[in-house]
């Protein structure tokens, strides 16, 4: 079938039409995680569709191509796509693609990068276009997102209570959650849970469930890094990288992960590891992340 695509639209010289096949291809294949492939087709897609001026499928398929870098960790290209797809979006005056495929993706890049209030920023921005359209699914997602920057900014209760509102929300709407999400979740449940008690986690999220979305809204506006670095880290003498690297040890992230976030050599993560390990006392990255939520090692804006 996708032959027959190609020879006709090749034979009636619709670019368009090729380039929406290239995307189809590019798209199965970052399903099947054949992302060598997926490139590939979404370059060629990309070329095609810029030369017939199709905006709509250029601002989807650049979106796609967003996604296919960030999934690989090479956040400045998705950056570049996502910002390509947004101007488009804009250009369009299409809110749905302007809230849902471009700002939700570079708060998750901000986020990935410790930039949290420009995350967070991201997420509101989202959240307001997609309340907007009553996109169910949609608020569910930045509710997660601003939850997980609640939790970096050890404001655990607010992260509880994000949570709570995002899983009645996905529960009213039939839409798939992928395993990255599920994963990204259950990081910040773990963590969250750590620093208030499960009792008091469970009192949270059933509090957030009842609230209503707007009333949600007006709590995640709210949402603020507390300054300086506290007492805790200074008796302990972390440094600035330290605390950088102790806070995605408590979101879960493994040496390599912390490594390619950071940008730093996975022997360097080792170093700092050890270093945490030794000025915190602790044996274990449980143990580690336990202090630094009771402690508030993960709630600052740390100094540039």
């Amino acid at each position: 079938m996708i032959d027959d695509a190609f020879q006709y639209f090749r034979s009636i010289d619709d670019q368009e039409g090729l380039g929406r096949t290239f995307s189809l291809l590019g798209e199965a294949s970052r399903r099947e995680n054949k992302l060598d492939e997926a490139q590939t087709q979404f370059e060629q897609a990309l070329v095609l569709l810029r030369a017939s001026g199709s905006s709509y499928r250029l601002a989807l398929l650049s979106h796609n191509l967003g996604l296919l870098f960030y999934d690989q960790g090479e956040y400045e290209r998705a950056t570049e796509m996502f910002n390509e797809s947004l101007a488009l979006w804009h250009a369009l005056g299409n809110r749905w693609g302007i809230g849902c495929c471009s700002l939700t993706h570079l708060g998750d890049i901000e986020y990935n990068q410790l930039r949290y209030e420009r995350a967070a920023s991201r997420y509101r921005e989202s959240l307001v276009l997609s309340h907007e359209q009553d996109d169910t699914f949609q608020i569910a997602v930045n509710f997660i997102g601003l939850a997980s920057v609640a939790g970096a900014w050890d404001q655990p209760k607010v992260a509880a209570l994000l949570l709570g509102a995002a899983d009645v929300l996905r529960e009213t709407v039939d839409a798939p959650v992928s395993p990255a999400e599920h994963e990204r979740r259950d990081r910040i449940e773990q963590s969250t849970k750590i620093a208030l008690g499960e009792t008091a986690f469970a009192a949270t999220t059933a509090g957030g469930q009842e609230l209503s979305i707007e009333a949600v809204i007006a709590e995640a506006s709210t949402l603020a890094p507390l300054r300086g670095i506290p007492s805790v880290a200074r008796q302990h003498e972390l440094s600035k990288r330290e605390l950088e690297v102790l806070r995605l040890i408590s979101i879960g992230q493994t040496d390599r992960e912390i490594a390619s976030t950071l940008l730093i050599s996975h022997r360097t993560v080792n170093a700092h590891v050890a270093h945490i390990f030794t000025k915190l006392r602790v044996n274990s990255r449980v143990e580690a992340a336990a202090m630094s939520a009771r402690h508030g090692l993960l709630s600052v804006t740390l100094p540039r």
